[in-house]
């Protein structure tokens, strides 16, 4: 099986970068959260990659609270850096009494099949 026979049936060799996903919160109050992340997706094949970039919020107690899925065209042998916009309802809030952490969960896909995942 040659590289495109590959690339088409289990997907191209693409993956988030390492240390390359950032979260902001450019508006936070007692009713709503912005979320605002950037996240680094590789493609070291040797053809263009139609992605898909899912992300997932989870508040301190694992509850789903977001989620949202981006199509990503990457040239081959490039990299690039998708932003996404969540919203939080009623979110709540970190202070040093109650130190209340969300996750953050990406994913790369092809036609549905996971090839990274990184917290």
């Amino acid at each position: 099986m040659g590289p495109s026979q590959k690339e088409e049936s289990e997907g191209p060799d693409s993956s988030l970068v390492k240390d390359g996903v950032f979260v902001l919160t450019p508006v936070v109050s007692n009713t709503n959260a912005q979320v605002h992340l950037k996240t680094e997706v590789v493609n070291t094949s040797h053809q263009t990659a139609h992605l898909q970039l899912e992300t997932t919020l989870l508040d301190p107690d694992g509850k789903l609270m977001s989620l949202t899925e981006s199509p990503v065209e990457i040239a081959a042998k490039a990299s690039l850096l998708i932003e996404q916009d969540l919203n939080i309802s009623n979110p709540r809030r970190w202070d040093i009494d109650t130190p209340h952490l969300y996750r953050a969960f990406n994913r790369v896909k092809f036609k549905q099949k996971i090839l990274d995942e990184v917290t």
